[in-house]
Parts: C-alpha cells; structure tokens; sequence
C-alpha cells in the first residue's frame, strides 16, 4: 500500500469506502507536487471531495499527519496523546509514527519513452476522438485547425460543461483547441499584457499569476476558492468567461481581460457591454488568447468570496479611488465605483437589496483586510477506554474495518462495478408532473436509438406478479408505494418505465426521447396545503399518546409559565455515496441471483419472489458491501431492483439497473419534514408540568414508512425530558412530493428538535438559565417515559455531568460573553443538549443467524445475514469471533451477505446490526469451542492449530450455524420494553456573521454511553459521522421544491452537505468512563449508529443564541425555522435589529 492508502486505512478515515480513492487520488496528486504540504494546502486539495459516513475528523487527521506540521502522535500541545496523565483512558486511535513516513524518492516516474513522444509530437497526426454522440478534434497549430473548421463546428477548451448538457438525439462536431500551439505573432498587440492562451486552464491561470508575486497575490486566492484542484485542472478560462457569472468572469471584468479573437485583429476588453449579450461564435468567433493588462504601481488588488458571491477590489491609490467588481449577484457580473470606502452609500445608490447590501459590505471590509491565509484550527481528540497489552482481547481495539485496505486502494468492488456477461442497462423514464394522468406513452423515437434494446414498464410485470410488493406484508410495515406508476403519476421523478440498452450512456440519453403525455391534476406541495385538505394517511386519523392527567388544561392553569409556538424542520437527502444499484441475473431452472445494494439481503428477495411470482428458495441475494444507505435502502432499493427484475424476466438477459445521482436524488425520498404546534409550561422554579404537541409529518406521494416514522416521533415525543401531563398527536401527512421513508434515527431527530425548541422558548420567555431548566428536566434512570417504556441500563446524567465538565462549560461562557460584548455583527453561541436512545427493538427483529466455520488450518469464517454498509459491523462481528477464540484477527474473516448461508435476516438497521449478529457469532462460536475444550485440556501445550486438527480427526464438529434472539427473561426485561438505552450529550460552541450569515463550529465536545465498546474507533467514527449528519440536517441541507413541484436540489452543488471546511475546529468525542453494561448485550457493549444524530439540536441551538445576542430584544425574536441556512441567518438578523443594519455605513 502506498503511504496515503495506509494512513487512510489505518488511520479509521474509510467507513462505506465509496469516497476513499477519490480522497487517495487528491491527496497522491498533491504529495506528487508537493511532497511537504500545509495543512492550508492539504484542505485545498480534498476540498472538492465529499464524505457522508465520517464527520471528516479522521480523514482530514490521516492527511494532516504527512504535513510539515506534523508533530508527534496527534499534533502538538495540550491534545497531545503523549501527555495523557489518566491511566484508565487512551488518547488517539492511532500512533502516527509506527506508520511508514513518505518518502517522494519511491514514486514511479513519468515514462521516458512518452517523454520522448511528446517532444516528437509535431511529427503526429492531428488526435480525432469520437463516440456516438461526439466527435472531436485537437488541433496542434493554426494550420490543422482550419482545415478542419466549419460553420456547424464547436469550439472548446476543455468541453467539460458542454460535454454533460448534449442532447440524447443530436451529434456534436467539436474542436478542442488544448493541444493547440499558437505562433508568437498571434500575441501582437499583447505586448504589456499578462498573456494566457485559450488552452490554458483555470489552474494554469493561477499558476501564472503566481509567478507575479504577491501584487496579484489576491488574484491567485480567488482562484483558489473556486470549487477544488481537481476542478481547475480541468476548467479552461475561456468557457468560465462566457459563462457570464462566474469567478473568472468577475476577475476579467475586474481587470479589463483583452480578447484575441478568430474573427477580428482588433483586441476586444471585458467590459459590462461585453456580457450584454451572449456570445456568438459566428458572429465572435473563437477566442485564440488573451491578456491582463499589468496593474500600475499605484494599483492593488484584494479578493474575497463568500458561497458563490465572488469579489475583487482594484484599489488606486493615487486617484483615492476603488473599483468593486461582484459576481453571483445577478445574470452578470457587476462593476461599482467607491470613493472614501462608502462602500455601502455606493450598494445603496445602485438599488441592491439590503440582504445584498449587507453581505457584500462585509466581504469588502473582509477582503480589504488582506488577511494572509492560515491553516484552520485543527485539534481532535479521541478518549476510549485503555486496553491493556497487545496478546489481549480483540475486543476492546480500535481495530481498522474490515475492508480499509480494499477501499483505499479501489480493490473494493460495490453492485456497479459488477462486469457480468451480456448485461444491458437501464435508464429510467420519470414523471415532470407532480400530479397527473399518463394519457399516453410515446417510445418510438427512443426504441429506433442504435444500442436501445426495450422498453418496460408496469404492463411488463409477470402474470400473478406484484406492482405493489410492500402490500404482501413481506417486510416490517405496510407499503403501498408502486414500482411503476399505474395510469396516474403522484410525484415529480415517480418511475414511470425504463429504458433497457447496451450501456448506460444509451439508456439515459433514450430516455429523454420517451414523450409522455398528461393531464393534470391539482398536486398538494406542502404541508399546510394537506393539513388544509385534510390530506392524511392513517385514515385520516392521528397517532395520540397521553401521559397523566386527563384534564390536561387544569394542568397548564396550574404552571407559572406557559409558551406555545409553532416550529418547523426541513426534511433531509440520504445522499448516500453508492447510489441505488441492483445487478439482476436470470439463471437455469428459473432460478435467480440478485447482487444488490440494500440494507436487508431477505427482504429483497422476498419482494423480487413477489415481483415476479416465484418461490423465494429459487431467489439467491447477495451484498458484499454498501457504499453508505443510513435507512435509504431499507426499502426504497426497489426503484432500481424491481425495473431490473422486470426486464431481466422479459429479456432473458442479466440487467443493471444503477442511478445516476441526479435520479436518484428525484426518485428517492428521505427524511420526513415536520410542523409542529406545540403548548409547554412549567412552574417557577422551571419544573416542566405539562405540554401539548400536535405534529404533522410529510409523508409525501406514497406510504412508504410514515405511519412508522410518525409512530417512533410520537412515543419519544419526550425526548430526553421528564414531563409528568402530556398529549403528543402526530398527523401522518400526503403530499404530491418525494415518498419519505426510513432515515438514520427514524423519527427520534424530529421529536428532539420539537421538544428542544420547546423548552428553548419556554426559557428564553420566562429568564431560565437554558442548560438549567434541561438539566433540572433531565428523565432519571427509572423514569416512566411517555410510551409507558421504563428507562434502564441508563447514563444520560452522568454524560451531562461529563461533557460540561469536560468542555469547561462556565469559563467558555464566560468568554463568549466577553466576546459578544466587544463585536457588534459577529457573535457567539454555545448550547448543550443530549440524546437517549432505546435499545433494542422489540420484536422480530431481535433474531439473527450466523454461520461460523473453522478450517482444518485453524482459520476462520463467518457468515451473517447482516449488510456492512460502513457502520462497522463485519469488524465487530471479527472482534468478536477473534475473543471466543482467542485468535488474532488475521486469522477470522468474513464472507458477503447471502440468502443462501443466512436466510431470514432482518434488515440492518437501528443501531443494533452488533447487538443481534455479534451475539449470534459468539453463541456460534462458544458452540464449536465447547466441542474443542476436551481436546485442549488433554493437550494444554499444543496450539490452536493442533487442536483444530484433532478435532477433525475425531469427526468434532468445526462448523456451527446458530439462530438466536436478544435475552430478556435471563435479565428480567419485558417481553416489549427496552434492554438498555444508549445516551450522550454535546456542548457546542458556534461563531455566526449577521452580515454574511456565514457560521463556523469552533467547538464540538461529546461523550457517549457506549458499554463497553467492542471498536472504540469504530464508535467514535459512528458518533463523530452521526453528529456530523444531524449539524447538516438543521443548518446545510436544504430541499427546495419550485411551484410546480419540482425538485430544485437535485444535484450535490445545489444541496450542501457538510464537507471538509464545515468540520469543527476542536472535534472531541469521550466515551464514558464508566458505562452502564447490561449483561444481556454482547460483551456489555451497546448500539451506536443514530444516538449521536441528535446531538446536532445543540448546533442549532448554539446558533440560535449567537443570533440572538444580535437581536434588540430577544423575546420579540420568531420560532426558528431548521434548516439554519445562511439567507435564514441574515433574515433574522435583519429582522431582530434593523437599526443596526440602516447604520451600516
């Protein structure tokens, strides 16, 4: 392995693995270039790179460990695992230095002999690339180039936005002009210009800026800031110009960029004309080269950006005067004249918006500081009980995953990569109304496309087969969601057919030759629009719970304090990184092998035995991995099964059915939003007495999971509080949007944050210190929740004693009151909240089946019904197998998920994959141990090897399959109630610009009840990705649907996940010292995956209070609505102090 494949690996920074090698490949570039780099530089180039399972702690740590920085074991200072001084906790998960150092003499070379041939190069014939849809060629010099130019010709630099807009039935003819070399007269009239060629991309311009030095220095920072390394590599100038609004255009308007073009000697400035109309290349021509025209002495440049606002000052300073180019404003980028720095006078006079005004007023007064760029703080710690020497058990270790290694290196193979003989491919045909009839469907123009092979949709489904699987009662609730839409379409991106083809570039571009026609109908788009209609599932009826007194409005006559509110919570995109994906293959005997990305191998071959009305023994499903699913392919892993097995059994041919993110993003649905109304007292000491809380959940088109989700929202509607009155009703809603369904935490996100917002209002109404009235309302261990559940094997006080103690909660409040007090437009917030999950889940999903197998050489096998999806479950289950045995893990191993070792297994889900597998290895594992102990007390010198080998001698059995479900009449627990209840708390310290509404999380401290953890790097990993994705889903992440129903944010670079630059500055994860442990668990240890979600309430909480310490008078101040977007952020402010704001100038 290479040295950034280990560090990765070994350094815990792969969970689900699909976004390893991309990290790898940015990280490998840089050290090729770079092989000391900053941690600055280090950011710069993973940047671009997205991760949905690890919080990003452990990668961004893996790769700051190769920069000249790097000191010691985990950095420098106070975190430093070298000066821990409690001999019961480790610090750090891993020890850098027993890693092999990089050392770039090791590289491979460039191949001398392409060497050679590019400096022959000019003896080379012109390169000509084609494909179906495109022909290119690459000219080498002017003379190649007309030969082959025609009026219907294109153009490019590099093509690349082009290339992914081509329609699906026309041929493109391009010409690309990145190997073209220009003669040096083509630079006449360029003289006293910085030159920069048509070929050259936007990295190219930065390096050529560089060279200048630091007078456009704020040139090169900008660039910086556009997107990632891997981008600019690749994006010419040239297009980026054209674009109209983008960051190069505002640095050519900026600086007066001088045009050569094919058409005219004559130089041609970027001016605002110049984006007055759009570029015609008959009427233009193409652009050969260009040049900046060189900045005086008395001349300075500043630039800044803030999200996709970009910014560039050209300050003079012997006119006193300033030129503040913008982009991202408007259609264009806009040019505005200061003088004497009234920055905001000017914004006004030109009639911007006061939003507008205010953000672009901080970033002059931002860029104009000139600030050198610095590394970000970077301080993480990890602190987990001590295991002491190496020869121990392998529980207890922060062992690597399972497949670290084969995801770093690309070794890791997911559904799609699957290259399985004579397989076709599918492109699905999806609904553009929200509601509608399908009059009619037009494949003709698709079906006559070269490589398109059929078409199919719900007409193609076998006789006595299922449209509607989730109906058979074959899986754990009720769905009535189709496959195929059936005459009528509820949804934007409802499947309606799908193309089969050769590849799936054909398939996907047929697809937009299917015409389909409609006839509307009236959609309902939101939530108040179905509570309106009284538009309901559930038959019409809400899921109520009551607690107390049935009198409850004599109750709140009797508190001292009474608030009631509304609050709303934004639903959220799984945005797993392996899409949905199936592989479907026919076999003889009317027998069937499915390889398909989901989260429960039985519950698909169920539905596909259904789909396709066959006996389930003649269904095989097998799942080596999951590139992440955190609930999204529990069920919803159909959309791409079903149309494969349909056509799969029509054709007669293997099929792939693999979504493109954008499909995915408007087939899928995700979690559910919610609106809330809620009444909550107290009396005057903050004793909550009594609350009401009516919710409405948006299930969207079909039933999917929401009677369930709305079900779990109401009987934790509690949350982590004790409330001795109360009624909680939850209304399960439709909408003619994305059909929601199962998310990582499953109604538990949303009954927090309503609950949380709650008693936030309640005590910013009344004066109670916030962290006091919770504390003081914390449900004890004992306590009697809502749902009538006891709460057992608990340590939820003994976490918020922990955390605060831990993350120096009054001597940090302190300083932020300082703080606040001295700046005006940014300020500080800090919260603490805590999460309580119960465990495990009553039912038949407390079973499992493991397969244990031993070879006669001593190694061993495992097999489980269980899906590794990145949350740690193979390696747990290893550890575990490794600690009966005594073996090291090297020698156990674990076999892919099949139907065909372990039927029946539940779907992988709700924290508890290690509760109900790990004990069914280790029951499997003591089963054979016990046959081998006579054997090992005859011979107590021999060894492992020795006693597998007489064991088979004497015909012992070395193979166990072993079915069990969770214990509870050993432990006294009802047959209904929970085992044990996972718990943790947060403080959060957060920083908000009012102008910008820009925020940054400065401090994250957690500690979690985890038991006695079986991987605390494993845990850590699931807490730190868990939080991660709960801070995304109240502040980031943002759906937008357009007034037709359209989803707007279908595509990553509309929708913000967290990414490497949201990371927490100080990232801190304790796992309690001394946890609770429940006997009837796997070695005391207790699920982890959602609990930590939750945690995200203190991000948003932490926010809210630094906004409010802007406000005027805080108690005038609305009920937030989440997502806490940036626009929602400078809304409030705005709102809650405009006098401020008229002041700006």
């Amino acid at each position: 392995m290479h040295v950034v494949q280990e560090r990765l690996a070994f350094g815990h920074g792969t969970q689900c693995g699909y976004c390893s090698p991309g990290f790898v490949m940015s990280m490998y570039a840089l050290l090729r270039n770079n092989p000391e780099p900053s941690r600055y530089e280090i950011d710069q180039a993973i940047k671009g790179n997205l991760c949905r399972c690890t919080g990003y702690r452990p990668i961004v740590e893996s790769f700051y460990s190769l920069s000249k920085e790097f000191k010691c074991c985990q950095g420098e200072g106070k975190v430093c695992p070298c000066k821990n001084e409690d001999n019961e906790l480790q610090e750090g998960l891993v020890d850098w230095n027993k890693m092999k150092a990089y050392d770039p003499s090791q590289e491979i070379i460039f191949p001398p002999k392409l060497i050679v041939e590019l400096q022959q190069k000019k003896e080379k014939k012109m390169l000509k690339l084609e494909d179906s849809q495109l022909v290119v060629f690459c000219p080498e010099n002017l003379k190649q180039l007309e030969e082959v130019f025609s009026p219907d010709t294109v153009v490019v630099s590099t093509g690349i936005t082009r290339k992914m807009m081509l329609r699906a039935d026309s041929k493109e003819k391009w010409i690309s002009l990145s190997n073209l070399e220009l003669p040096e007269s083509t630079c006449n009239g360029l003289e006293d210009t910085v030159v920069i060629k048509a070929n050259h991309s936007l990295s190219d311009i930065a390096e050529i800026f560089g060279k200048l030095g630091e007078k456009y220095g704020a040139v090169v920072k900008l660039l910086d800031l556009y997107t990632s390394i891997q981008a600019r590599n690749i994006v010419g100038w040239a297009g980026s110009l054209l674009f109209r609004n983008s960051d190069f255009a505002t640095i050519a308007l900026a600086l007066g960029l001088k045009l050569k073009t094919s058409k005219s000697e004559q130089l041609r400035t970027v001016d605002e004309q110049f984006f007055s109309k759009r570029w015609s290349q008959a009427d233009d021509g193409y652009i050969l080269l260009a040049g900046f025209p060189k900045l005086s002495e008395d001349q300075s440049v500043f630039a800044t950006k803030y999200e996709k606002i970009s910014m560039v000052i050209v300050e003079d300073k012997k006119s006193g005067s300033e030129v503040v180019t913008v982009g991202q404003i408007g259609p264009v980028s806009r040019q505005f004249n200061v003088v004497d720095g009234k920055i905001v006078d000017t914004l006004r006079a030109a009639k911007l918006s006061e939003d507008q005004v205010g953000v672009i007023s901080a970033m002059y007064h931002e860029a104009k500081l000139d600030k050198k760029e610095k590394e970000r703080p970077f301080e993480p710690l990890q602190l987990f009980k001590k295991v002491i020497g190496e020869n121990g058990s392998a529980c207890g270790r922060p062992l690597a995953h399972q497949y670290a290694d084969r995801h770093t290196t690309g070794d890791a193979k997911y559904t799609g990569d699957l290259n399985i003989p004579d397989l076709l491919h599918l492109g699905f045909v999806l609904s553009t109304e929200s509601h509608a009839e399908i009059v009619s469907v037009d494949t003709s123009a698709a079906l006559a496309m070269p490589g398109v092979v059929d078409y199919v949709d719900v007409n193609d489904i076998p006789e006595g087969g299922t449209n509607r699987p989730g109906t058979m009662r074959v899986a754990s609730c009720y769905d009535d969601t189709p496959m195929f839409a059936e005459g009528i379409v509820e949804s934007h991106g409802q499947v309606i057919g799908a193309i089969v083809a050769e590849t799936v570039e054909i398939a996907r571009r047929a697809t937009a030759l299917v015409k389909v026609t409609y006839k509307k109908l009236p959609p309902i788009l939101t939530l108040e629009e179905a509570i309106e209609k009284k538009s309901f599932y559930n038959d019409g009826k809400p899921i109520v719970l009551n607690r107390g007194s049935e009198e409850l409005q004599k109750e709140f006559e009797a508190c001292a304090h009474v608030v009631e509110g509304t609050v709303e919570m934004g639903g959220q995109q799984h945005i797993y990184m392996e899409t949905q994906s199936s592989v479907v293959v026919p076999d003889e005997g009317g027998e069937w092998t499915i390889y398909t990305s989901t989260q429960g191998g039985s519950w698909a071959q169920v539905t596909a035995a259904h789909i396709l009305n066959v006996p389930k023994n003649k269904i095989t499903v097998q799942v080596r991995r999951v590139g992440g699913a955190f609930g999204g392919k529990a069920g919803q892993c159909l959309f791409a099964r079903a149309p494969a097995l349909v056509a799969a059994n029509k054709l007669k041919r293997p099929v792939s059915g693999v979504m493109s993110r954008g499909e995915d993003m408007k087939i899928t649905g995700g979690r559910h939003p919610v609106l809330a109304k809620y009444k909550i007292g107290c009396d005057k000491e903050g004793n909550i007495l009594a609350a009401d809380i009516s919710v409405f959940s948006n299930g969207g088109w079909s039933t999917n999971e929401t009677f369930y989700v709305s079900y779990v929202i109401a009987i934790t509607g509690d949350s982590s509080y004790k409330v001795p009155n109360m009624h909680y009703e939850v209304w399960p809603c439709k909408t003619n949007t994305s059909t929601n369904t199962a998310f990582r935490g499953y109604g538990h996100p949303q009954s927090t944050f309503i609950m949380e917002t709650a008693i936030e209002h309640l005590a910013r109404e009344f004066g109670f210190d916030q962290e006091d009235i919770r504390e003081k309302n914390l449900a004890p261990l004992g306590y009697t929740r809502l749902n009538g559940e006891t709460i057992v094997e608990d340590h939820m006080t003994e976490c918020w004693r922990q955390v605060k103690e831990w993350a120096n909660y009054d001597a940090t409040r302190k300083d932020i009151e300082k703080f606040n007090k001295e700046n005006k437009f940014v300020k500080r917030g800090i919260a603490v909240t805590s999460c309580r999950f119960s465990m495990t889940h009553a039912g038949f999903t407390e079973q499992a089946f493991a397969l244990v197998h031993v070879f006669m050489d001593g190694t061993v096998s495992v097999s489980i019904g269980g899906v590794e999806m990145g949350q740690g479950l193979n390696i747990k289950c290893l550890q575990v197998a490794a600690t009966v045995f005594g073996l090291p893990i090297e020698m156990v191993t674990m076999k892919e998920a099949s139907t065909e070792k372990t039927a029946n297994a539940p779907v992988t889900g709700g924290s508890q994959g290690a509760d109900v597998h790990g004990l069914a290895v280790k029951t499997a594992c003591e089963e054979i141990l016990s046959g081998l102990k006579p054997i090992m007390k005859e011979n107590p010198e021999g060894d492992w090897k020795a006693w597998v080998w007489t064991a088979y001698q004497r015909c012992i059995p070395l193979s166990c399959g072993k079915h069990i479900k969770i214990p509870r009449a050993e432990f006294n627990v009802d047959p209904t109630s929970p085992t044990y209840f996972t718990t943790g708390a947060v403080c959060v310290v957060s920083e908000v610009n009012m102008l910008t509404g820009s925020h940054r999380l400065m401090n994250v401290d957690i500690v979690m009840d985890t038991g006695d953890s079986l991987n605390p790097a494993v845990d850590i990993g699931q807490i730190e990705g868990g939080f991660t994705q709960g801070y995304g889903l109240l502040t980031t992440e943002e759906l937008l649907w357009d007034k037709e129903g359209r989803l707007l944010t279908d595509a990553l670079y509309k929708y913000n996940i967290p990414t490497t630059g949201t990371m927490p500055e100080n990232f801190r994860v304790m796992l309690l010292k001394e946890p609770n442990k429940y006997g009837g668990s796997v070695y005391s240890s207790k699920g982890i995956g959602e609990p930590p979600l939750l945690l995200g309430a203190a991000v948003f909480l932490a926010m809210e209070r630094a906004i409010l310490e802007f406000a005027k008078n805080p108690k005038e101040a609305p009920i937030f609505v989440s997502p806490l977007t940036s626009a929602r952020i400078r809304s409030y402010a705005r709102q809650l102090n405009p006098g401020l704001f008229e002041d700006l100038a």
